[in-house]
């Protein structure tokens, strides 16, 4: 009789222990996933959190053009950083072409000074421009064209047509038809002045910035 309970004794026992496996399989099977929730849920807090301190962590976030470009400056700064570069820019663009100015046929006259004192608040404004677009930028290309928009412009408005031009359509004669030799030599000599002008100006400007003298826009950088 005990015998016959020794030997069925393994076989009872045997649903008792695939019982406790099991038992323990789905409480480490839930451990795991509550592990796993618990580790999404902190991801998660650390993107809220980041989000909170910087909009843009948010993958859905989509940048206004206004909010692109708003910088918080101090106005009453960047006027005084502007008047400083426009008269740093007038005086020295002026006295870099001072001595181009002097080779004018049309020197000392009174169209003369006029042109001349009209390059002076030239290019007091180009020194502004120059400020506000190159900002932080060391794009070569950028203060290049800054300087090239106002050179091309004094250039082409200072230009004077020939008397012996005919219009509709302009025809002014060889060697190009639409400008004479005349046209050509006047606008070689004006466009070399405004270069020594406007480019003078730039290298002044970057000088000082680089010195700390003047400050590019926005000031407060």
């Amino acid at each position: 009789m005990r015998k016959m309970k020794e030997e069925n004794a393994p076989e009872s026992s045997a649903p008792l222990r695939s019982g406790l496996l099991y038992s323990r399989t789905r409480m480490f099977v839930s451990a795991r996933k509550q592990r796993k929730a618990s580790l999404a849920k902190g991801a998660r807090r650390g993107e809220i959190t980041a989000m909170a301190v910087d909009p843009k962590a948010d993958p859905t976030f989509t940048e206004s053009p206004q909010d692109k470009w708003a910088i918080k400056v101090d106005d009453n700064r960047e006027r005084f950083e502007s008047v400083k570069c426009a008269v740093v820019g007038a005086v020295s663009g002026s006295l870099l072409s001072a001595p181009i100015a002097i080779l004018s046929p049309n020197r000392l006259t009174a169209q003369w000074e006029f042109d001349h004192d009209a390059v002076a608040v030239m290019l007091a404004l180009a020194a502004l421009v120059y400020r506000y677009a190159v900002r932080k930028d060391g794009n070569m290309m950028l203060k290049q064209g800054v300087v090239s928009a106002f050179v091309l412009t004094r250039t082409l408005s200072l230009l004077k047509v020939s008397t012996t031009c005919t219009s509709l359509p302009l025809n002014c004669g060889p060697p190009l038809g639409y400008l004479d030799w005349g046209m050509i030599g006047q606008g070689i000599l004006i466009l070399f002045e405004s270069s020594i002008a406007f480019g003078g100006m730039a290298v002044v400007l970057e000088k000082g910035f680089e010195a700390g003298l003047l400050k590019k826009f926005p000031s407060s950088d």
